[in-house]
């Protein structure tokens, strides 16, 4: 009889070690994890973005100054080591008007960048009635470009200004107009480019600065915020979806534009304390949204273990049933 017991020690064993083999059947599958910031980011706009006026930037490399764009790259690369490659792509073009960076996207010359984006920071519009008004007020009023805040004839005279205003004020009307219709198909064209969350900033106004003559101050204030009103107005679809989160730069920078431009050179753009407001104004818009990156991991593949278990059941039970079948024969022997 004793062979017959192990017989049985055999069959508990089978089926035990079948068992345990299933439970360590594991397969490889394919997930997302979610992040706080983008895996790929990408910048599109004007000479903001760029980094124009910081150290070490050129017209053809934006990645070499400490522009806002730059300052986040470094940041989500850090965040991201260990968990998926982090990927910066900067091709806003200094001195790009909206017409020309609809252009850029119409003619094809960004998908590769917006392709497989996370999210798309964008800044345009400035160059579109800006400079328009710098020319003005160094053309028209005299202003100083060589710094400080006094005229080339040391005064000014404010009826000739308001007169010159009114012929600016048509110029800048038209250029606003143009922006709109700019600015709207800018989005759709990212849209149909992209899956990416996409991110619009509102100018500043860095004329702020030269408050001893109020009616220019007011006077920009009304354009830009025009531009402004435009960015905020398409944040949202006629059918109550979002079309991008508008990034609230011009309130970061108000009553602030003397210290964190160069306007006092005559110069609109930020400096490297208003690159760094302005990283963390994205920063936290950017943050206000969820990012997911591929990933794989290890899971108990339960179709190999319901069939090995299955399989050490039934070797257990036909040892079981031939021991029981030569049991009686013995007995009937």
């Amino acid at each position: 009889m004793k062979h017959i017991f192990k017989r049985i020690a055999a069959a508990v064993l089978a089926g035990a070690f079948a068992l345990s083999a299933a439970g360590c059947m594991t397969k490889t599958v394919e997930v997302e994890r979610e992040t706080d910031v983008p895996p790929k980011i990408t910048f599109l706009g004007d000479s903001i973005p760029a980094g124009y006026g910081l150290e070490g930037y050129s017209d053809d490399d934006n990645y070499s100054c400490m522009s806002y764009s730059n300052i986040l790259k470094a940041e989500y690369s850090e965040e991201l080591d260990g968990k998926c490659t982090a990927e910066m792509v900067n091709v806003a073009v200094t001195g790009d008007t909206s017409a020309q960076l609809l252009e850029h996207l119409e003619s094809g010359e960004f998908d590769e960048a917006l392709k497989d984006s996370d999210a798309v920071v964008i800044s345009i519009g400035g160059n579109d009635i800006l400079e328009i008004f710098l020319n003005f007020l160094g053309n028209d009023l005299g202003l100083n470009p060589d710094g400080g805040d006094g005229w080339k004839d040391g005064s000014i005279n404010l009826f000739t200004a308001a007169e010159a205003l009114g012929g600016l004020s048509d110029k800048m009307d038209a250029a606003l107009t143009d922006y709109n219709d700019n600015f709207t198909e800018i989005i759709s064209q990212i849209h149909g480019k992209t899956s990416a969350r996409l991110f619009v900033q509102t100018l500043y106004n860095p004329f702020e600065y030269y408050d001893k003559l109020q009616f220019l101050v007011d006077f920009a204030d009304e354009k830009i915020g025009i531009i402004n009103q435009t960015i905020t107005d398409n944040a949202v679809t006629e059918d109550g979806l979002e079309n991008y989160t508008v990034v609230d730069v011009a309130a970061s920078f108000k009553g602030r534009c003397g210290d964190l431009t160069t306007i006092k050179n005559f110069d609109i753009h930020p400096n490297a304390e208003g690159h760094k407001v302005i990283a963390e104004v994205v920063d936290k818009a950017v943050r206000s949204k969820t990012y997911f990156y591929p990933d794989t991991e290890e899971v108990t593949d339960k179709t190999a273990v319901a069939a090995a278990a299955a399989g050490g059941v039934l070797c257990a039970a036909i040892i079981v049933t031939v021991t029981a079948v030569i049991i009686r024969r013995k007995k009937k022997s």
